[in-house]
């Protein structure tokens, strides 16, 4: 009984056992916490760079297709933009006329309706980026993950001389004075639009 008093009080006077046994049992879920989190961090850098890289291939869709007309053309285009924007390619696209939708690697681009009016004309680019997992591998998920994104930019009808063409475009839904210039602010844009897609009641501010 003495002797397991004094074992006791050992212990108890040297925790550096206690604490280097209670760092051994926290370590690995700690570090693969903060794995996960770093994964999940560079899953949200994809989803950005997937993002801009379909807003600007969308748009250059838009604006070859409002000068030409030509459906296979604004999505050659835009699946051009999409690769110079870090979308893997293929060696040759696949048009489709029927649905006038262009395959090119990991992009899709496709020419259909309007989407605030049916009668214009849209381009839709959807792109996929693929990341490589490392840490989630431990928990069953694949090697790889699927970033996509996607974007649609509408022709907006008219000319440079009718005023029609949009030069500033303002995508916030609600925001208020999504577009504003003020403090005696000068815009010069002869020939050009301003459209704000907000709701709010003064979405434009001038």
């Amino acid at each position: 009984m003495v002797f397991q008093v004094k074992l006791t009080k050992f212990f108890l006077k040297d925790r550096r056992a206690a604490v280097a046994l209670w760092v051994a049992v926290a370590s690995p879920p700690l570090l693969m916490t903060t794995g996960l989190g770093i994964e999940a961090g560079s899953w949200a850098v994809a989803k950005v760079r997937a993002s801009i890289a379909a807003d600007a291939a969308a748009v250059a869709g838009a604006r070859s297709y409002a000068a030409t007309s030509n459906a296979q053309t604004a999505t050659t285009i835009a699946a051009n933009v999409a690769e110079l924007n870090g979308i893997t390619g293929a060696a040759s696209s696949n048009w489709v006329s029927s649905s006038k939708t262009l395959t090119d690697g990991n992009t899709v681009a496709t020419v259909g309706p309007g989407v605030t009016n049916s009668s214009r004309t849209a381009i839709t680019v959807t792109v996929k980026r693929i990341v490589p997992n490392s840490f989630s591998t431990l928990f069953g998920s694949s090697a790889t993950q699927t970033i996509t994104a996607t974007s649609i930019a509408e022709v907006s009808p008219g000319t440079s001389s009718s005023g029609t063409g949009a030069c500033i475009l303002a995508l916030n839904t609600s925001a208020s004075n999504a577009i504003k210039a003020d403090n005696m602010g000068v815009l010069t844009a002869p020939g050009c639009s301003i459209f704000a897609n907000s709701n709010a009641s003064v979405a434009v501010y001038l």
